[in-house]
C-alpha cells in the first residue's frame, strides 16, 4: 500500500499501482473526468502514471489533482494538444519528419521537416484532421526504451531528426521516454493529458520558418503555430485579445500616423522618425516624468501634468498621449484612444 497526502492534509491508503486518476475517481466520477494532469511531490506528471513510480517521497506521497481550471492542467493540455496537430500533420502530407512541440505563455508550435509548404489556406483540413482526432478521445500512452532502441524505432519511423536528437542532445540519458496515440509515436518526455478528449477548443493561427535547434546552420523547417483552451469562449476572448493588440500595435499606428518607420535594413527595432513624429523625441527628452504630449491627427500639441488632457479630438482619429516612462529609464510610454472608444497603454 501507498500512503498518499492530498492538499487539505488528508492522508489515505491506496494499491501500489494505483494513479492520480485512481485516486480521482475514488474521491468522484465528475472530479476524475476533470483531472487532466497531477502535481506529485511538486512535479507535475501524467494522471495515469503510477503514484509509486513518480514519487521522490517513499512513505508519504504529496498529491494535488490539477483539473480544467489550473493554469499547470492547461499548459498540458496545450502540449497535447501539439501533439494531436502533428499527428494530423502527418495524416494529410507524406513524409513528414517531426522536430520539437513545446507549449508558449497562450500556445503551442511544432516543427515539421517536410518537403510541402502549408500555409493558411491549409489550415481549414488540418483542424478538420485534429477534430476527429480529439473526438476519438484516444488516450496518451507513455512508454520508454534504452537508447539502442530508441534509436532503432525511430529509423523504423523515418524520423532522422529525432534519431540525431537521441545521439547527442540525449547522449547522456540511459533510457528515453515516447508517446503513443493511436498510429502516432512520438519521442518526448511528457506529462500529457490522459485522453484527447479533454481538448475542447483550439485554432491554428500561424506558420513561419525555422531552423533545426534554431541554428541556421541546420536543415530549415516549417513551424505551425496554435493555440487550445478548456472552453470555447476562452478562446473566443483570447482571440479577440490578438485582434485588438494588432489593431493597437504601436507599430502599425505609427506608421499609419505618419509618425515613424521601421526598416529592416537599418534595424528591426530603430524607428526612424519622420517629420511628424519629431515632436515626440523632443518631449522625450525634454519634458518631466509628469508631463504627457498629446498628439492628435491635425498634430496640434498639448502639454498636460498630472492626468490626461480632458479635451476631446476634434476629429474621428486616434489621438496619442506620450511621456518618459516612469518605471523604465530610457523608455516611452504612449497611450492612444479613439473617441467612444477604451484607451489603451503601453510602453514602447
Amino acid at each position: 500500500m501507498i500512503h498518499v497526502k492530498l492538499p487539505d492534509g488528508t492522508v489515505k491508503e491506496y494499491a501500489e499501482e494505483s494513479s492520480a486518476l485512481d485516486v480521482a475517481e475514488s474521491i468522484g466520477s465528475r472530479l476524475a473526468q476533470a483531472v487532466a494532469a497531477a502535481e506529485v511531490d511538486g512535479k507535475i506528471v501524467d494522471a495515469t502514471r503510477p503514484l509509486k513510480e513518480v514519487s521522490q517521497n517513499g512513505d508519504e506521497i504529496n498529491l494535488k489533482l490539477l483539473t480544467t481550471r489550473d493554469a499547470e492542467a492547461l499548459a498540458v493540455m496545450r502540449h497535447s494538444c501539439a501533439h494531436v496537430m502533428a499527428r494530423a500533420v502527418m495524416r494529410v502530407y507524406p513524409n513528414v519528419g517531426l522536430a520539437f512541440g513545446p507549449t508558449l505563455a497562450n500556445g503551442f508550435y511544432y516543427d515539421f521537416d517536410m518537403e510541402q509548404k502549408i500555409s493558411e489556406d491549409d489550415f481549414p483540413k488540418i483542424e478538420a484532421e485534429m477534430k476527429n482526432i480529439i473526438k476519438e478521445a484516444e488516450s496518451f500512452e507513455r512508454f520508454s526504451l534504452r537508447r539502442d532502441e530508441a534509436v532503432d524505432l525511430c529509423k523504423e519511423l523515418n524520423q532522422e531528426l529525432k534519431v540525431e536528437h537521441i545521439q547527442t542532445g540525449l547522449g547522456e540519458h540511459d533510457s528515453v521516454s515516447f508517446y503513443r496515440q493511436g498510429e502516432f509515436v512520438d519521442l518526448c518526455r511528457g506529462p500529457h493529458i490522459p485522453n484527447a478528449g479533454i481538448i475542447k477548443a483550439f485554432k491554428l493561427l500561424s506558420v513561419a520558418g525555422s531552423y533545426w535547434k534554431g541554428d541556421a546552420n541546420n536543415k530549415s523547417l516549417q513551424r505551425l503555430y496554435g493555440t487550445a483552451w478548456f472552453s470555447k469562449d476562452d478562446l473566443k476572448n483570447y482571440l479577440e485579445q490578438v485582434e485588438e493588440a494588432k489593431r493597437r500595435d504601436h507599430r502599425v499606428l505609427g506608421r499609419k500616423l505618419g509618425l515613424f518607420q521601421i526598416n529592416p535594413d537599418v534595424g528591426q527595432g530603430l524607428c526612424l522618425w519622420l517629420p511628424k513624429g519629431r515632436p515626440f523625441v523632443r518631449c522625450w527628452k525634454s519634458s518631466s516624468r509628469k508631463n504627457w504630449l498629446s498628439v492628435d491627427i491635425n498634430l496640434s500639441i498639448r502639454h498636460t501634468s498630472g492626468g490626461w488632457n480632458s479635451m476631446r479630438p476634434r476629429v474621428t482619429s486616434p489621438t496619442i498621449a506620450i511621456r518618459n516612462s516612469p518605471r523604465s529609464s530610457g523608455m516611452m510610454q504612449a497611450r492612444w484612444s479613439m473617441p467612444g472608444s477604451v484607451s489603451c497603454k503601453r510602453v514602447i
